[in-house]
């Protein structure tokens, strides 16, 4: 009897446990004095610099660059996503995704830099133009194609309904018809499990994802989040050798 409760300890014992993320860092990239930033930041068109841990408000040292592709920032373009949807859930009350970097001759790129090579991460990004004669199925819809670039390893866990395609490596890029988004589908290109590789560097592209009259894209928030990581083997180690000296005495 002693013997399968011992074997019951050591099940729990073996069994993966997860830490809290080490950090979560989102950015406005359209914000306007009467919106909320507490503890997150606002960089947009040509600006870029460290980032802000949600949880503490202290500077981490990875940053981020938004190049001056696109056009604008537009600040009474786009809305909040309504509740039930990927878009709410990541950034309600966080950030308020009114206002946007809309469609320009180049391509918008959000370079992440300074991540640790050790570390994994996750990468959401969000965009709204709000207007229902950009939707689908409207002929004028306007469509945004998410890229990531410049990693070793990724998972797309993009909203449910979004496009996931291929750019330059299988399911690195997600299309979403953010013309009409955040009041209808709440889409989110999101990106897990990255693994940035020893330069430290990750990219998300923001282009055009197949617009009638292109080119024609928006976003307007992102959020970057380390992956929390499985404790160490030796809990399991150590419970194995309790239960060892434990059969041992009798």
């Amino acid at each position: 009897m002693k013997k399968f409760v011992i074997l019951g300890v050591l099940a729990v014992l073996c069994m993966p446990i997860r830490e809290c993320a080490a950090w979560r860092a989102y950015n406005d990239l359209c914000w306007t004095n009467s919106q909320v930033n507490n503890n997150i930041t606002v960089y947009t068109r040509n600006e870029g610099g460290v980032l802000v841990d949600y949880a503490t408000g202290s500077n981490l040292t990875a940053t981020l660059t938004v190049n001056a592709g696109g056009d604008g920032p537009y600040t009474d373009q786009g809305t909040q996503p309504i509740a039930g949807t990927d878009a709410h859930t990541v950034f309600n009350g966080i950030v308020n995704t009114t206002g946007l970097i809309s469609y320009g001759d180049t391509d918008v790129t959000l370079t992440f830099e300074n991540l640790d090579p050790a570390e994994k991460y996750d990468v959401v990004v969000f965009g709204d133009r709000n207007s229902t004669s950009y939707g689908q199925p409207n002929q004028y819809a306007r469509i945004t194609k998410y890229t990531i670039s410049d990693v070793v390893a990724f998972q797309n866990e993009s909203s449910v309904g979004a496009r996931v395609t291929t750019t330059i490596v299988k399911d690195d890029s997600t299309i979403v018809t953010n013309g009409y988004n955040a009041l209808k589908d709440g889409f989110v290109g999101r990106y897990t499990q990255i693994e940035p590789g020893t330069d430290g560097d990750l990219v998300i592209t923001v282009s055009d994802g197949g617009s009638n009259s292109a080119p024609k894209f928006y976003v307007s928030a992102v959020l970057i989040k380390t992956v929390p990581e499985p404790l160490p083997v030796l809990v399991c180690g150590i419970g194995i050798l309790l239960a060892a000296l434990r059969l041992r005495k009798r």
